[in-house]
């Protein structure tokens, strides 16, 4: 036999066994997989910091960049505005719904503002 029977025999037996086709060991199952909504964030400053119940989600200089949205699983949340001196400019109670876009406006009002947003 010559080389090149050789080769083409060892190179069609690999062929062969890389075109096998597997089944994945576990493929999950989502029945109820949900979309992320769209939070928009508008009436602040570069110095604030904006938090997502309680926890800190970006300084506005940051939304800025992004152009004041962020992808959030759908759900209720309490968003948080503090300036920079550390006082409380808004807070609002936001519902964020799949594939939709659910709008925090800060108004910057002399006295902090709670207000409820759907």
């Amino acid at each position: 036999m010559t080389r090149f029977r050789k080769f083409l025999g060892t190179a069609g037996l690999a062929a062969v066994l890389s075109a096998e086709t597997r089944e994945p060991a576990f493929v999950p199952e989502f029945d109820n997989e949900q979309q992320p909504g769209l939070l928009r964030v508008s009436g602040i400053d570069q110095d604030d910091r904006v938090f997502l119940d309680g926890e800190l989600i970006g300084n506005g200089k940051r939304l800025l960049r992004f152009g004041n949205k962020l992808l959030v699983n759908p759900g209720q949340y309490t968003i948080t505005i503090l300036t920079g001196e550390n006082r409380t400019a808004c807070s609002y109670r936001i519902s964020i719904r799949e594939n939709e876009t659910a709008t925090a406006r800060c108004s910057r009002p002399s006295a902090p503002s709670n207000q409820e947003v759907d």
